[in-house]
């Protein structure tokens, strides 16, 4: 990759359990083609990716996309769903199922949004590059 370059990738992911695994096999192996990050990025790409992935899949309606984009030291990680519901954090009170998954995408990136579609959303986070 050269410095100023941007590289991309877009996957319509299946719907079931084995969502989360194929974006994380996707997220590994484009950041190794792409010959960025370490394993460090990779860990902290793979635990957001899970994150967003599941909820898409949980919340999304009948599509959810993963996209990856690269450049300026920075990935983002993003997925679109078709559902309008926003991701919350929820409590760490122990008495609430799920929702923990805001408070990890807030500690592992350096920051995170929602974009809302014409239908739907795209949830993305920016993760350093180190």
């Amino acid at each position: 990759m050269t410095a100023g370059q941007r590289l991309t990738l877009a996957l319509d992911l299946p719907l079931g359990p084995e969502a989360c695994a194929v974006a994380r096999r996707t997220v590994r192996d484009a950041l190794s083609a792409w010959g960025v990050g370490g394993e460090g990025l990779a860990y902290d790409a793979t635990l957001v990716v899970t994150e967003l992935v599941s909820n898409g899949v949980r919340h999304g309606g009948d599509a959810v996309r993963l996209e990856l984009a690269t450049e300026a030291g920075c990935l983002e990680v993003a997925v679109v769903d078709g559902s309008a519901v926003l991701p919350e954090a929820r409590g760490s009170d122990g008495e609430s199922e799920g929702g923990r998954g805001v408070a990890i995408i807030e500690a592992v990136s350096r920051r995170w949004g929602v974009q809302a579609l014409g239908e739907g959303k795209r949830v993305w986070a920016e993760i350093a590059r180190g």
